[in-house]
């Protein structure tokens, strides 16, 4: 695997991972033949189901054979091993998010958003706390329009926390030529702020993955 590295020109600690064949299509088609659950409308974790901030369905709790744990544990330690350095619990941990998601309406997105948001009490109580996110594309390019995945450059903001609907317009965006090919995967910090641009016509599918740490001062 190979894994390419975006940075931002104006901020050298702002890092971003893309690897272009993550997934064979026979290692996607061998994925979904575990999953046994329904997909239903997608919530988010502050608002519920709130189709203003994302409308998309979810089927939350997706099944990861052993073989994809080790081949993310082993994108995720490329990553992690030339940034951040986060202390991650092991790839086993029931404590990591799997999901897939769908867009399969046109206009539905997720508005901008970060996937953790922390409190003094995690850090206090060491909680486990989201510190890494994936996205690996599961449908093939030629079978939607629209629903980008666009990650901001996050740390220039007076206030990491503000809410969603104060942030002021952030132009830098991480660009990798083939985040829409099937198979890709694309790693970034929980903090990152990115979205799912809407959707223009047919359907995508993502699986999306929160890698956890214990809460601590870094």
């Amino acid at each position: 695997m190979k894994l390419t590295i975006s940075q931002d020109k104006n901020n050298s600690a702002d890092l971003c991972g893309h690897m272009e064949d993550f997934l064979s299509d026979s290692e996607i088609d061998s994925f979904y033949s575990y999953q046994t659950k329904p997909f239903k409308p997608a919530g988010t974790r502050y608002r519920g189901l709130d189709k203003s901030v994302r409308d998309c369905d979810k089927l939350g709790g997706a099944t990861v054979p052993t073989w994809l744990r080790i081949k993310l544990g082993r994108a995720i330690s490329f990553y992690n091993d030339v940034s951040y350095k986060f202390d991650l619990y092991p790839m086993d941990s029931t404590e990591h998010e799997f999901n897939i998601v769908r867009y399969k309406k046109k206009g539905q997105f997720f508005k901008p958003h970060r996937d953790c948001r922390p409190y003094l009490e995690h850090i206090l109580e060491r909680k486990s706390m989201r510190k890494i996110s994936i996205s690996v594309q599961l449908s093939d390019e030629s079978e939607y329009g629209g629903g980008n995945l666009e990650i901001a450059e996050s740390f220039t903001r007076k206030d990491l926390l503000a809410h969603n609907d104060n942030l002021p317009k952030n132009n830098f965006r991480h660009r990798f030529k083939t985040m829409k090919k099937k198979g890709s995967l694309t790693i970034f910090t929980s903090f990152h702020l990115h979205e799912s641009t809407p959707l223009l016509w047919g359907s995508r599918d993502v699986l999306v993955c929160f890698i956890h740490g214990e809460s601590k001062v870094w």
